[in-house]
């Protein structure tokens, strides 16, 4: 999708399983949050805090079934309150992912 290539747009009306998979860098502070939207509404979040002091890689998987129509999208946001700035971590098997397929 070059015109919006954020959003994931469905092609076939049904039931879909969505996913995101999402490792962030390492750091000590704050909270990670992933949401999925259905156009402007949220349809999944899913939020991590870091114990204080741990240095880790967090990772973090949103999914949900959902319903969408020919033309309906979907789209991920993220969020982190470290204080600074913190990257998500590329790998190229499973960070980040983003993802749905039709089920029914």
């Amino acid at each position: 999708n070059t015109t919006n290539p954020e959003r994931l747009t469905c092609q076939t009306a049904g039931y879909y399983l969505i996913i995101v998979q999402i490792l962030w860098d390492a750091n000590a502070t704050g909270r990670r949050m992933a949401t999925l939207y259905g156009g402007s509404k949220g349809i999944a979040e899913r939020e991590i805090g870091i114990p204080l002091g741990a240095v880790s890689y967090p990772n973090m998987v949103v999914s949900t079934i959902y319903y969408l129509n020919v033309g309906d999208y979907i789209i991920c946001q993220v969020y982190q309150s470290s204080g600074g700035a913190l990257s998500i971590g590329n790998n190229a098997s499973w960070s980040p992912e983003f993802m749905m397929v039709r089920i029914a």
